[in-house]
C-alpha cells in the first residue's frame, strides 16, 4: 500500500500525538525526516506524484536552516540544506516553500531581512537543478528595492522548466501619502536559468497578512488573495490571466467581512483541467464560517458557495480528492483549537461532496470523523518546536497538490479547516461577552515569569493582543503607551500579549526598545489567547474591569477617536477621559 502523506501533514504542524485511522484506511502515518526545534514545513508534490517537504530548523540562537527532502516510495531523501542564515525573517503565518517545475528543476524560496529596514524583508528564491543537492546564490524576486513587508507567496509551475509566482508587495505602504498607503499583490515569472520576466501589480489593495493562493488551469494560471476596499470590507477576490493579460479582481462572493484587523486568513485554491475549487473563511456578521465554492470555466465565476464548518471556527486548506466517482470528492476538516498537554488531539473530520453544474458544491451525508476513538491505536512523537497549523497561512501547511502522490486520479478538494489542529475538538466555545466575567488566562511574561488575568484584579486592564510582524498593531501602540503613561496611577494596567512564534523573545525585546513599550508583555507562540477570546486577527483587544468582568472588546486598531473605547475606558477608572 502506498502511503498518503495527508497525515504527516497534520503530524508536522506540532500535534503532540498523532492521528491514525481505522483499519482498511488507505492513510497511514509517515514519519517526519525533520529534526527537533523545527517548524513552519511545507509540502508540495509535482506532476509525477513526488512528494517535496520543506521546513525551518532552529540551529542556533538566531540562526536557521532551510532544510529539503522528498519522498522517495515510503521512505524520505537524504535531508539537504538549502539555505542557512542568521537574518531568516521566521514567522508561522509567512513560511518558506519548495515547489518542483515542469522539467524537475526546484525553485524555493524563504523570506530575509532587508538591510536600512529594521522590519522590513525580501522575498529570496533559489533553485536547483540536481534534485536539492545543490542551490543557486538566493535572488531578491521583486525589484522595487524599497525596504518594506514583501511576503505571503504563490508559486505555480510555468513554461519551459520556470515558475511563475504572485506575493503580497509592501512597496505602496511606504508612500508619503498616509491615505494611499497599501499593500498590493504583484507577479512575475522566474525561468530555469533563473532570468526574471516582467513585473507586474495585480491589485492595489489588499489585506496585509493573508496568504495569497494560485493553481493554474488548462486556460491560464487563477491567483485568489484577501482583498481590502477603503472601509476595510476583506472578502476574497480572484484574478485570471486571459490571452496573455490578467483580469481585473472579481470577487468570489460578497461576504462583505468588514474587520479593521488582519485574519491572517488567506484562502485556498485547487484545479483539475478548467475545474476550480476554492476554499475560504470569513467571520463576516460575527459569524466565524468556513466556505467552499466551485468554478467549471477557470475561475471566471464561481457557484454560491457551501458552508462546511458544521459551526466550527477554523482555516480552510483546499486539496485534491479521489475522482473514481466523476464530479466526487473528500472535504476534511478539524475544529480550531490549540493543543494542550494531557488532552487528545482534534480529530480530522470528512465529507463527500459533488461538484454539479449550477449547484455548486454539495455536501453529502454527514460528517465523518476520521476516528480517534481507540486509544490503542495512538501513539505520542515529539512535536516540533511549536505547535504549528494546519494553514496557519491556511493554505500553505497542506499546499493544493499534496494528495495527488501515487498518480492515482486525485482532483480537487480535501478542505481542512484549522488553524491548529491540536485539541479536542468537541470541546464548547468559551463565551467572552461584555458584561460577563472574562475567561481565565495566564501566559510568560518576557522576563520568563507566570502572569494571569486573575492577578490583575482590583486593576483595570486593557489587554491587547499584537504582533511584531502586523501593520495594524504597529500603529495603535504610541496610542497604546499613552494611555499607560497617563492612567497607570489610576489603576490602568495595559498588557501587550504577542503571538509572535516561539523564539522571537530577541526580536520582541528590539521591537519594544524601537517602539517605547513601556507597558507589560505576555507571550503566547500558541495563540491561546485567540482560541479561548475567539479572536478572528490581529490585533484584538478587551477592556476588564477591576472585577474582572469584560467591558469592552474590539478587533481592529484601538483609536482615540473610537467613543465606545473612551467612555467604557472612563467608566473603568471611575473618572471621564480628558
Amino acid at each position: 500500500m502506498r502511503l498518503l502523506p495527508l497525515v504527516l501533514g497534520v503530524a508536522l504542524v506540532g500535534c503532540v500525538q498523532v492521528i491514525e485511522l481505522p483499519p482498511g484506511d488507505p492513510l497511514q502515518e509517515l514519519p517526519s525526516p525533520a529534526a527537533t526545534r523545527s517548524g513552519e514545513p511545507f509540502l508540495s508534490t509535482d506532476a509525477s506524484g513526488t512528494v517535496h517537504l520543506s521546513w525551518l530548523e532552529r540551529s542556533g540562537d538566531s540562526t536557521y536552516a532551510l532544510r529539503y527532502a522528498r519522498l522517495v516510495g515510503e521512505t524520505w531523501s537524504d535531508v539537504r540544506t538549502i539555505a542557512e542564515r542568521n537574518d531568516f525573517f521566521v514567522n508561522w503565518a509567512d513560511f518558506p516553500s519548495v515547489v518542483a517545475s515542469g522539467n524537475g528543476t526546484l525553485f524555493a524560496h524563504w523570506l530575509q531581512r532587508r538591510p536600512g529596514g529594521k522590519y522590513s524583508y525580501d522575498v529570496m528564491i533559489t533553485r536547483s537543478a540536481d534534485s536539492g543537492r545543490t542551490w543557486s546564490a538566493g535572488e531578491v524576486l521583486h525589484r522595487d528595492g524599497i525596504a518594506a513587508e514583501h511576503g505571503f507567496v504563490a508559486i505555480w509551475p510555468g513554461d519551459d522548466g520556470g515558475i511563475e509566482a504572485a506575493w503580497l508587495d509592501g512597496r505602496g505602504t511606504t508612500h508619503h501619502d498616509a491615505s494611499m498607503r497599501a499593500m498590493h499583490v504583484a507577479t512575475t515569472s522566474i525561468g530555469a536559468d533563473g532570468a526574471l520576466g516582467s513585473e507586474l501589480l495585480l491589485d492595489q489593495r489588499n489585506c496585509d497578512c493573508c496568504q495569497v493562493a494560485a493553481t493554474r488551469t488548462t486556460r491560464g494560471p487563477v491567483v485568489a488573495y484577501r482583498d481590502r476596499t477603503e472601509d476595510e470590507v476583506r472578502d476574497i477576490s480572484v484574478v485570471r490571466r486571459v490571452d496573455g493579460a490578467w483580469t481585473t479582481p472579481a470577487v468570489v462572493h460578497d461576504d462583505h467581512w468588514q474587520i479593521d484587523a488582519c485574519p491572517v486568513n488567506g484562502p485556498a485554491l485547487a484545479s483539475r483541467g478548467d475545474t476550480v475549487v476554492i476554499a475560504w473563511f470569513t467571520g463576516a456578521q460575527d459569524t466565524a464560517r468556513v466556505r467552499v465554492a466551485y468554478s467549471t470555466d477557470a475561475g471566471a465565476s464561481f457557484s454560491p458557495p457551501q458552508r462546511i464548518d458544521a459551526g466550527n471556527r477554523g482555516r480552510a486548506v483546499v486539496e485534491h480528492f479521489h475522482v473514481d466517482t466523476p464530479g466526487r470528492g473528500v472535504v476534511a476538516g478539524a475544529h480550531r483549537q490549540h493543543h494542550r498537554r494531557g488532552t487528545p488531539a482534534s480529530r480530522p473530520s470528512r465529507r463527500n461532496v459533488r461538484s454539479t453544474r449550477g449547484a455548486g458544491a454539495i455536501v453529502r451525508g454527514p460528517r465523518e470523523r476520521l476516528s480517534q476513538d481507540h486509544a490503542p491505536r495512538r501513539r505520542t512523537r515529539r512535536r516540533m518546536d511549536r505547535p504549528g497549523r494546519l494553514g496557519a497561512r491556511p493554505t500553505r501547511a497542506l499546499p493544493a497538490g499534496v494528495a495527488a502522490m501515487t498518480g492515482r486520479r486525485f482532483a480537487l478538494a480535501v478542505v481542512l479547516w484549522s488553524a491548529v489542529a491540536c485539541a479536542r475538538s468537541d470541546a464548547p466555545p468559551t463565551e467572552v461577552a461584555v458584561g460577563k466575567p472574562i475567561p481565565p488566562y495566564a501566559a510568560t511574561t518576557l522576563e520568563g515569569k507566570a502572569a494571569s488575568i486573575a492577578d490583575q484584579k482590583g486593576k483595570v486592564v486593557l489587554l491587547n493582543v499584537w504582533a511584531t510582524w502586523c501593520a495594524p498593531c504597529r500603529e495603535e501602540i504610541p496610542y497604546l503607551q499613552s494611555l499607560y503613561d497617563q492612567h497607570a496611577a489610576n489603576g490602568l494596567e495595559v498588557i501587550g500579549v504577542s503571538v509572535d512564534a516561539s523564539g522571537s523573545e530577541a526580536t520582541i525585546r528590539d521591537f519594544r526598545t524601537d517602539f517605547g513599550m513601556r507597558y507589560p508583555i505576555w507571550l503566547d507562540p500558541d495563540e491561546r489567547v485567540q482560541t479561548l477570546y475567539m479572536a478572528l486577527g490581529v490585533p484584538a483587544s478587551y477592556l476588564i474591569d477591576r472585577e474582572g468582568v469584560l467591558r469592552w472588546k474590539h478587533l481592529g486598531t484601538v483609536r482615540a477617536t473610537d467613543t465606545s473605547f473612551t467612555k467604557a475606558l472612563g467608566e473603568a477608572l471611575g473618572a471621564p477621559l480628558n
